[in-house]
């Protein structure tokens, strides 16, 4: 007998069919198949014609232990019941929908939910319910996992991965998810071998929960939606035997409305193009296409995603500690400037801009190195150039090829925006300089203004002391010409403008003022050179 069990099984293992086998949603012949996990084996077949719950599903699927029974979809119900149990802002409500549909589909990459809130806001119970429209499971909730191959084991077990309370995102674990929505693989030793490879392949949706923003690595957060949960007054509050049970009448309804949504999208995904492709160009599209099951006006869902990525690159740009203090610095060019730095330069303004130059003992995080700024800029370059900053990194053309930074302001409306939320203090959206100096005419007209009054204008508005820059060529150059008028001079000397400064003027809080300023003012005065005006030498 163990010899015809052994016979069988070789037979199976080396000459039997070979099928794919799925876990909860899968793809044959252009048709998407959701198994329910009924004791039926039923299955939902969805194409461009609707959806059916059929008996006999053509393609294989796997079952874990931990993997529940979905509720049969009843037809007729909207997507507006769902609103009842997740109250958020109707930007939001559309991102948790785009999941929701993203999900059902059978190709990636998906999406990364967040939930984020203070205590009270329902985080938990709501990402039970958003799993439980898709892929409801005994372990709904999981904790973080310990390693990349727990990760990797929890997504060959389940199509949906929620991860609840995490208060922080270790570096392995973002990159973990980062290969988890876009289809990665991880790989070990196979057991009682030393040769052969056990291979585990997944892309799964995931959602996070926390009350801090988890994702804020470049990487994770451009595949990430954001989405805050407000707090749930306590006049509102109810027991979750009451909300489950409401949510259990409708939930057959919701996904009746989400496999719809699905139908339409398989309809209309071949004439579907974006004018412009996101990151996460396939999930745009999806959701894009399925846009008309949900009775949106067409463009409601890129609207919603729009703003949520420019929340994602202002996350990622101010998650870092060199975030605010280089928010600071470009929101003091002019749309279309270009200022040049090398990066020992760069990192010692940044300095400045963050009160550190004095400092042994910088930040968690600060670049220790001009090399570490490098690279943390290459980092967060993408998010930049969305907020309107471009960043070329090259070499000069001199013999010894010093490695240069160029900053260019490409757009001003969203930089400036974000400039005014920042803690080291940011500029106002006018440049509050006297009535005098905002005339564009002689300087010699403006006599009675002073050196004084030039140095109170240029910080006028900041509340760290680092100065609010002219707004224009015209307003630098008026500025200069008053100093100078006053007595102050100012020279070219190794690639830097330098200046006097009368001795009550000499202050740490100048001469970080001066800093910011010096790479304006010297353009400014290489100008005046190429142009053949003379610029006064040192005394």
């Amino acid at each position: 007998m163990s010899d015809a069990l052994n016979a069988l099984e070789a037979m199976a293992l080396y000459k039997g069919l070979e099928k794919p086998v799925f876990v909860r949603v899968a793809e044959h012949d252009g048709r998407i198949y959701i198994d329910l996990c009924n004791e039926k084996w039923q299955v939902v077949e969805v194409d461009a014609a609707g959806w059916r719950v059929i008996d006999h599903s053509p393609v294989m699927f796997r079952r874990a232990k931990a993997m529940l029974e979905l509720p049969t979809p009843v037809a007729g119900g909207s997507i507006e019941l769902l609103r009842a149990f997740i109250p958020i802002e109707d930007r939001d409500f559309v991102l948790v929908v785009a999941w929701l549909v993203a999900s059902l589909s059978p190709w990636g990459p998906y999406a990364l939910l967040q939930l984020d809130g203070e205590q009270g806001s329902g985080k938990s119970t709501r990402a039970r319910m958003l799993r439980s429209l898709v892929d409801p499971n005994s372990a709904d909730l999981r904790c973080e996992p310990r390693n990349t191959q727990d990760l990797m084991l929890a997504a060959n077990n389940a199509h949906v991965l929620a991860y609840d309370n995490l208060s922080y995102m270790p570096d392995w674990l973002s990159d973990g998810l980062c290969r988890l929505a876009s289809g990665g693989s991880f790989s070990t030793r196979a057991l009682y071998t030393n040769e052969d490879e056990t291979i585990l392949t997944a892309q799964r949706p995931v959602i996070l929960t926390g009350i801090e923003q988890l994702a804020s690595r470049g990487d994770l957060i451009e595949r990430a939606l954001l989405v805050t949960l407000p707090a749930i007054p306590p006049d509102e509050r109810r027991t979750e035997k009451e909300i489950w049970d409401e949510f259990r009448r409708d939930q057959p309804l919701i996904l009746g409305a989400l496999l719809t949504a699905v139908s339409v999208a398989l309809k209309q995904l071949p004439n579907t193009r974006l004018r412009e492709l996101p990151r996460m160009a396939d999930f745009a599209t999806w959701v894009t296409a399925a846009e008309e099951g949900f009775g949106w006006a067409p463009g409601a869902f890129m609207a919603a995603y729009g703003q949520n990525r420019e929340s994602a690159d202002s996350l990622a740009i101010e998650s870092l500690p060199i975030g605010p203090p280089l928010l600071l610095l470009v929101a003091q060019l002019r749309e279309g400037e270009t200022v040049c730095y090398t990066a020992t330069e760069l990192l010692a303004v940044l300095e400045r801009n963050a009160g550190l130059e004095d400092s042994s003992r910088k930040p968690k995080g600060w670049p220790g190195s001009p090399k570490a700024l490098s690279e943390k800029l290459k980092r967060i370059g993408p998010h930049l150039r969305n907020l309107g900053l471009k960043i070329e990194h090259g070499r000069e053309s001199t013999r010894d090829r010093t490695r240069r930074i160029d900053l260019t302001k490409v757009s001003t409306a969203t930089l400036d925006v974000q400039g005014q939320d920042l803690d080291c203090g940011a500029p106002d959206a006018g440049w509050a300089q006297p009535d005098a100096m905002r005339t564009h005419g002689d300087p010699e007209e403006n006599a009675d203004w002073t050196h004084a009054d030039a140095v109170d204008a240029v910080s006028a508005n900041s509340a760290t002391g680092v100065p609010d820059l002219p707004p224009t060529e015209e307003e630098l150059g008026e500025w200069v010409a008053m100093l100078r008028k006053d007595g102050i001079r100012f020279w070219l000397a190794e690639g830097r403008a330098e200046r006097t400064w009368p001795p009550e003027m000499d202050t740490p809080r100048r001469r970080q003022e001066w800093e910011t300023l010096e790479p304006r003012v010297r353009q400014h005065l290489a100008r005046e050179e190429s142009s053949g005006k003379s610029v006064e030498p040192r005394s």
